[in-house]
């Protein structure tokens, strides 16, 4: 089996991110915002704020031959979310809040959610360190749904139940249905997108309509990432 893990180790201005293979994501500050660097090729992806329309600036550069290949600008803020909230159209079909068919939902207790994969060893934290086993993850989910009694602590310790009224009117942005049938994402506008988590696969690969989203995903080509 392969054992999939990863540690993030920071250092001041710098993060490195360390995964299976001997591959290694180092995270950057800039003077505009920051870059980020695989070691498996020689692609940089910085972003950084336009200062004149508040939007993000990407691009990507083959430092080899000093070519940008790909590079998006935005005209204004407003021209960045609607993008964006294009590319979330890949969770599902767009409909609102209240079309929800759902008496209750679940909120994630992030901390909470925190505190039991470490204590199942799942992930170790420090101040500068964090390290994490998708391995053990899977090991720690088999085990909950072998053992009704421990699921049902788990939910119950690190999900919340809320109104949909009160889920509506918060700040946060990701709930499950009752069953864990769907995924929720709640748009700032009244509207949400639902997923079947039954079908969560390739969401990213369909958000690439939105070119930020496409010019991030080109940083794992050539050679394609795989563990």
């Amino acid at each position: 089996m392969t054992k999939f893990s990863l540690e993030i180790v920071a250092d001041d201005d710098k993060v490195k991110i360390n995964l299976p293979g001997d591959r290694t994501f180092g995270i950057t500050s800039t003077s505009s915002g920051a870059a980020f660097i695989p070691d498996w090729n020689d692609r940089h992806f910085t972003w950084a704020a336009d200062k004149d329309t508040g939007a993000p600036f990407h691009h990507i550069t083959d430092e080899t031959r000093d070519e940008q290949i790909a590079k998006v600008e935005y005209g204004s803020e407003d021209e960045y979310l609607f993008e964006m909230y294009s590319a979330y159209g890949a969770f599902g079909q767009l409909k609102p809040a209240n079309w929800v068919n759902a008496d209750y939902l679940w909120e994630l207790d992030t901390d909470a959610y925190a505190d039991v994969l470490e204590e199942a060893g799942v992930m170790e934290r420090s101040e500068d360190r964090l390290w994490f086993s998708f391995t053990r993850l899977i090991t720690y989910i088999e085990q909950l749904v072998q053992d009704k009694d421990k699921l049902v602590e788990f939910l119950n310790r690190v999900y919340n139940g809320v109104g949909r009224r009160e889920a509506w009117e918060s700040d946060s942005r990701l709930f499950f249905t009752p069953g864990f049938e769907s995924l929720i994402l709640q748009r700032p506008d009244g509207y949400v997108m639902e997923l079947s988590m039954a079908d969560p696969v390739n969401v990213f690969d369909r958000m690439r309509s939105a070119r930020s989203i496409d010019v991030m995903c080109q940083l794992f080509d050539e050679p394609a990432f795989s563990t």
